[in-house]
């Protein structure tokens, strides 16, 4: 892909064009790894939302299988303060009761996810960036209205810068949406309260 763009902007110069379309591979690598990142931290979280769904279920056979309190998923989940306050003082149906409505709320603790998730987004933002200033040098040449024409000598390059930027915004997108929408949360005290109160009417 390299060498073929590199031979297309080198016909376009060949012809009396000099616009700065070189290195359009770069925007597309940008776009690529903008995806990749944020593709991998949705399936992280996916997997580990879906992970979290059978932990009720893994509580009920820990029961059966008279396993003590801090070796199950109840003692893993006690490793957060607010779950950990509140898990000891029920019965093990009300723990189980208690966990799944953790899980379906989202509320079984961040597990050091949110650290990747950010780290991912600042990469993504330096790829922003470099779009940008990809997109000013097009600006300072003169030839940023070059990107909107049907111009079939430099179809690749036009084509490829543009795949690149909606792979870049693509990418930003999934992992806005991944970190903001898709994450577990730790369990605030007055959500544990209230929680609370509102299972007790089925204890």
């Amino acid at each position: 892909m390299k060498g073929f763009l590199d031979s297309t902007v080198n016909s376009a110069s060949n012809n009396g064009n000099t616009q700065p379309f070189g290195f359009s591979y770069i925007i597309v690598a940008a776009g690529l790894s903008c995806v990749v990142l944020a593709g991998w931290r949705w399936y992280v979280r996916y997997l580990d939302n879906y992970i979290s769904k059978l932990y009720p279920e893994i509580m009920l056979y820990e029961q059966v299988l008279g396993m003590p309190f801090d070796a199950g998923i109840a003692g893993y989940l006690s490793s957060q303060k607010t779950i950990a306050d509140v898990l000891p003082t029920l019965y093990r149906h009300q723990r189980q009761q208690l966990v799944k409505q953790l899980v379906k709320d989202r509320r079984v603790g961040r597990r050091g996810h949110l650290v990747f998730d950010v780290i991912v987004l600042v990469f993504i933002s330096l790829f922003i960036l470099l779009a940008l200033i990809d997109i000013y040098s097009l600006h300072t040449y003169g030839s940023l209205p070059e990107l909107v024409k049907w111009n079939v000598k430099n179809l690749p390059i036009l084509a490829s810068k543009w795949v690149g930027y909606v792979l870049i915004g693509a990418g930003l997108i999934i992992q806005i949406r991944t970190t903001f929408f898709c994450y577990q949360k730790n369990p605030s005290r007055g959500y544990m309260n209230k929680t609370l109160e509102k299972l007790k009417t089925d204890w």
